[in-house]
């Protein structure tokens, strides 16, 4: 294959470059740039988004003949506690590079060093669910939680484990509990998440942040609220990507 080159995301290859994320194989929600986009507008935390491509004769989708064969979605965070790094991605559970050329891989992370060296970062994160860059340490105190989920809606109540079966009946018949969606509900939300991260001592995402996923992601957000006898007691925000139903 041809050369590549890393260049910074520009206007001109954002279409291209969501294309490429939704269409790789182990791309996430959040190397969009809809994630992209709401983190900027709430938090003052600076962009580097690295983008592999190569020179094509056969595609024209750059206006030119150059093909995006890698990206690598960065930003600088300056951390109180952790002080100053790269992360790929904030507030995501997802990120890393993106590719499946070894090469490449190792032409965004030398790239990356490089941008940490010249920002004076600490540390460099990869949020990516498999190790892409090998001989990196690797952090094993987060989990991925993951099920298939049944074919028909009325199979849902068996498919539960036992006790969390038991305990979804008795929200339906002892408590007489409701559900409702739509994002008019994103501030009784909010606000439950933000009474609930006080209780466990742990800072709170602005509310800002969720209203921009939420308007970013609209076609693609579930906003739920829960209410015993008309009061507001639980509400969940999901998004939906690919095959994947993601509550977060």
């Amino acid at each position: 294959p041809a050369p590549c080159r890393v260049v910074t995301l520009s206007a001109e290859l954002r279409k291209e470059y969501d294309a490429y994320a939704n269409a790789s194989r182990s791309g996430t929600l959040f190397h969009t740039c809809g994630w992209l986009d709401a983190i900027r507008a709430t938090f003052p935390h600076d962009p580097s988004y690295l983008v592999a491509v190569r020179d094509d004769p056969t595609t024209k989708t750059l206006g030119n003949t150059l093909r995006i064969v890698g990206v690598l979605p960065l930003f600088v965070v300056r951390s109180r506690l952790g002080g100053k790094m790269m992360v790929s991605v904030p507030y995501a559970v997802g990120g890393g590079i993106l590719t499946d050329d070894a090469d490449v891989s190792k032409q965004l992370f030398a790239e990356a060093i490089a941008v940490a060296e010249q920002e004076r970062v600490r540390s460099i994160e990869l949020r990516s669910r498999d190790a892409v860059i090998s001989n990196l340490p690797i952090d094993h105190r987060y989990v991925t939680f993951e099920r298939e989920l049944p074919s028909r809606t009325d199979e849902v109540l068996e498919w539960l484990p036992r006790k969390a079966r038991a305990a979804a009946r008795n929200g339906r018949d002892k408590f007489r509990l409701t559900i409702d969606y739509g994002s008019e509900y994103l501030s009784e939300v909010w606000r439950l998440y933000t009474s609930n991260m006080r209780r466990l001592a742990s800072l709170a995402y602005p509310k800002r942040f969720l209203v921009e996923l939420a308007n970013t992601f609209a076609d693609r957000t579930w906003v739920s609220l829960v209410r015993r006898n008309g009061t507001p007691v639980a509400g969940l925000v999901t998004f939906l990507f690919r095959d994947r139903v993601m509550p977060y």
